[in-house]
């Protein structure tokens, strides 16, 4: 029954994607595009109807089957699907190994389940931050979670929501590898998704380390694969259309990106890099339904937030109201919001604290206690794996960028932007929050 309902929610996500292309108006057969178009919209549903209705058995099998349904009816459109059936089924079942061989997140008991169990037991309430400190930021992960309790598997189902995003990443790079018209123009898209299917095959294929960190950085590379693409034809009026279809999949990865954890709200200005280029165009583009969509599902994620503690986002002490039933004490907000910059700069562990906070995580005061008890061996390990993975790559490929003309695309002006956005993100990781698990292992891979 496991894999049963397994497979059958994956083609129900792929059935709200298809109902989301067409409510939009978006034109893509990619079933890794519309696979997050799928988790974006069962989300969103989640969002709504959390307050109003318990996720029971009854509500998710409703919701499951109408997804099963919208797909039934695109197949009955007689297009032609089976390359992409097929690609979706094998990465799927060589997923199978993912969720099968590994154990949970440790972080699992203590807030991933619970929340995502709550929600299947009775309407979301008000003040869910006081219950549990894992609750104050509503995921939307944890939402997604819980259209995944049902019969036959009950609760052994809501820890899988990282394998869709992976495995719908893997499509989405399986695609543009074998895009041969990507090959002829710019080849450098074909070998970014290449080399992004490898990295995330090989540094995130434990289940145990996704968490809701890993399945943002998922999006990041899908996210940096897109916007290499538009930059490239940015300028093109022949390929306006095709790239503003581009361009609404990755608001709406950002507003999804976004939800899963706060730190990744930073990325959501990324869209603005866009808008720049397109300015002129820049009414007709911020009124699209896509848009309008995406500053949507943000807003209700921020809501969460909001009920859950009193914070906007929380622990940020500027966005959050003090005067209110639910709300959580401002020492409390100040103390968290220490906390987590002590724990990031290796002032905390398990088995250790040092004496003065605050005094240990202004300046640079954490630096060197840093580099002795994280960079090494968590980051020099991970980057002399990332280095054996880039060596063996470039020595295998080297030959396929030989000419003035591929350099030339590589080093193409646009691309400044994406460097100096994503260079900007670093800093701001670096000094605030440098754990590889806090954004440091995609940034430092993309840059």
């Amino acid at each position: 029954m496991f894999y049963i309902n397994y497979f059958l929610i994956s083609f129900s996500i792929l059935g709200y994607g298809f109902l989301f292309t067409k409510l939009l108006g978006l034109k893509t057969r990619n079933f890794g595009f519309i696979g997050f178009y799928g988790l974006s919209l069962l989300t969103f549903l989640s969002y709504l109807t959390a307050p109003f209705f318990v996720h029971n058995f009854t509500f998710n099998i409703f919701v499951l089957a109408l997804g099963l349904v919208f797909f039934s009816l695109v197949l009955k459109e007689k297009i032609n699907l089976k390359k992409n059936i097929l690609i979706h089924i094998i990465i799927f079942l060589i997923l199978i190994l993912f969720i099968t061989a590994a154990k949970t997140h440790d972080d699992f008991p203590y807030y991933h389940f619970p929340y995502s169990y709550i929600l299947t037991q009775i309407e979301h309430p008000i003040g869910l931050g006081q219950a549990n400190p894992g609750f104050r930021n509503a995921s939307s992960l944890f939402f997604l979670n819980s259209l995944f309790y049902l019969p036959g598997t009950e609760i052994y189902l809501m820890h899988i929501y990282s394998v869709f995003f992976l495995g719908f990443a893997n499509t989405i790079f399986v695609n543009f590898i074998f895009d041969k018209k990507n090959f002829k123009e710019f080849k450098f898209v074909n070998f970014l998704a290449l080399i992004s299917i490898y990295f995330l095959n090989t540094f995130f294929y434990r289940m145990a380390e996704h968490g809701v960190d890993r399945s943002g950085m998922v999006i990041v590379f899908i996210v940096s694969l897109i916007s290499a693409l538009i930059l490239k034809n940015i300028n093109s009026k022949k390929l306006y259309k095709e790239n503003l279809d581009l361009f609404f999949f990755t608001s709406i990865l950002l507003a999804l990106l976004a939800s899963t954890k706060s730190i990744y709200l930073l990325y959501i200005p990324l869209g603005l890099v866009f808008l720049f280029f397109w300015r002129k165009n820049f009414l007709v583009i911020i009124k699209s339904y896509a848009i309008l969509y995406s500053i949507t599902f943000v807003s209700i994620y921020l809501l969460y937030n909001f009920i859950n503690s009193g914070c906007i986002v929380y622990p940020a002490d500027f966005i959050c109201y003090y005067d209110l039933p639910w709300s959580l004490g401002r020492e409390l907000i100040l103390s968290d919001n220490v906390w987590f910059e002590l724990w990031s700069k290796a002032g905390a562990s398990p088995t250790y604290q040092v004496e003065n906070y605050e005094l240990y995580i202004s300046e640079f005061n954490w630096l060197s206690n840093w580099i002795d008890n994280y960079f090494f061996n968590k980051v020099s390990d991970y980057l002399l794996g990332l280095l054996f993975l880039l060596t063996i790559f470039y020595s295998t490929f080297y030959k396929n960028f030989n000419n003035k003309k591929d350099y030339n695309n590589f080093f193409y002006k646009n691309f400044l932007l994406l460097y100096f956005f994503f260079i900007f993100i670093f800093l701001e990781w670096f000094f605030k929050h440098p754990q590889l698990r806090y954004g440091g292992y995609h940034l430092i891979a993309l840059l």
